[in-house]
């Protein structure tokens, strides 16, 4: 079932809810950015300051890889948004670096894209975000919005009390999921408890009808 805010939240509650977003596919189009790499001759390079040289030598814009919405969004947001990224690739598999290099990596691509200056605060982890936000959630009276791709760690995260918690996947990755342990049967339920989203513009609508709907209920 998908957990209602309206029914919990004042619109003061709703209007200082805060934001935590996972940053590859979600914020940033990971995928299309994986392919033009390897487009351009560098996809078996591994994600170290080389790399980050050439893709600027390359001509590639960081910020193009940026979903839509998701810059509108931060910038009336961003004082309540903070993102969780791993810096470990579970779908390059290219962790060959020791991990100071790849959180520099990682962090250069926040910073790069042009997202890292306008959210509160990043949380970069390794291969589990769970202790980060947890770490949160017990910090934060107010309430949480979680959006992230990964079924594995939509399931954890709604073991930890967020208030609400989106799954961003399209139609064709609740189907494709290369984890093993994250099959079909796991799909459907991950999908049947949380709120599913297909782009960032549509968690935004979400966001926007929470507002909405709150306002008309008082």
């Amino acid at each position: 079932m998908v957990l209602n805010l309206l029914v919990y939240y004042s619109p003061c509650l709703i209007k200082c809810m805060k934001y935590i977003l996972d940053f590859d596919r979600v914020l940033f189009d990971t995928d299309r950015f994986s392919a033009d790499l390897k487009s351009h001759g560098l996809g078996d390079m591994s994600r170290n300051h080389e790399l980050l040289d050439a893709v600027t030598t390359a001509g590639l814009k960081w910020e193009a890889y940026v979903y839509p919405g998701v810059i509108d969004f931060l910038s009336q947001n961003g004082d309540r948004c903070e993102i969780v990224s791993s810096y470990i690739s579970f779908y390059r598999g290219d962790n060959t670096e020791d991990e100071a290099t790849l959180e520099h990596f990682q962090t250069e691509k926040i910073i790069r894209c042009g997202i890292k200056k306008m959210v509160h605060e990043v949380h970069l982890t390794n291969e589990d975000k769970t202790e980060t936000l947890l770490e949160i959630r017990q910090q934060c009276s107010e309430p949480l919005v979680y959006i992230d791709d990964s079924p594995a760690q939509i399931r954890a995260v709604s073991e930890l009390g967020y208030d609400h918690v989106v799954w961003f996947a399209t139609a064709r990755e609740l189907f494709t999921n290369p984890n093993p342990e994250s099959g079909p049967s796991f799909v459907t339920e991950t999908f049947a408890e949380v709120e599913h989203v297909t782009s960032f513009e549509a968690f935004v609508n979400s966001v926007t009808s929470w507002k909405r709907q709150s306002e008309q209920s008082t």
